[in-house]
């Protein structure tokens, strides 16, 4: 009888070890990525939005006023957003979806993606892209350039459009306007 206790004593401290080596090793996995680097885990964060009908952003070449466009933005809590990070801007556009338009909080950034299927279109939706982008915004062109703006074509539709062989879909394009803004070619 003693040696049925202690047998089974034994058996249960070996399945509670596997169960802690388990859980552990699980930990592990969901935070190293693919390649085998550690990725960190998002961290819920709630940064206060302004209500005010301006606010100013601080860029390298002083700060600038712009409307409040988190009166009429979206917060994306798709994959990879962490809580109120990204903000999807939105405009009275209806229904057209070949560009998104959203502001990084963490990064103090702009992006533009258009979502075409042409060059042509991307070319003619990056110009009503950038004209929202300002309406929403409530500035001119010389202060839209001193704002820090990704504008890039959607991959996904120029590896199934028609786009000219050796579009670079991941290239920062920036605005049209702008010294540093790319022609879509």
């Amino acid at each position: 009888m003693k040696k049925l206790i202690i047998i089974a004593v034994i058996i249960i401290i070996i399945v509670a070890v596997l169960f802690l080596v388990f859980i552990g090793r699980r930990q592990t996995q969901q935070q190293v990525g693919g390649s085998g680097s550690v990725r960190p885990l998002p961290v819920p964060v709630s940064l206060p939005q302004p209500t005010d009908q301006t606010i100013s952003l601080q860029t390298s070449q002083g700060s600038i006023v712009l409307k409040n466009f988190y009166n009429t933005a979206v917060v994306d809590n798709g994959p990879g957003a962490v809580n109120d990070i990204n903000i999807l801007m939105r405009s009275d556009i209806g229904n057209k979806y070949h560009y998104e338009m959203g502001y990084e909080r963490q990064v103090s950034r702009f992006d533009i993606v258009l979502n075409t299927y042409s060059l042509e279109d991307a070319i003619k939706y990056r110009k009503e892209a950038e004209a929202d982008f300002l309406n929403i915004l409530g500035i001119n062109e010389p202060d839209a350039c001193k704002l820090n703006v990704d504008l890039i074509v959607n991959p996904t539709y120029v590896s199934i459009g028609n786009y000219p062989p050796g579009f670079r879909s991941e290239t920062n394009y920036g605005l049209s306007f702008c010294q540093s803004g790319l022609p879509l070619q």
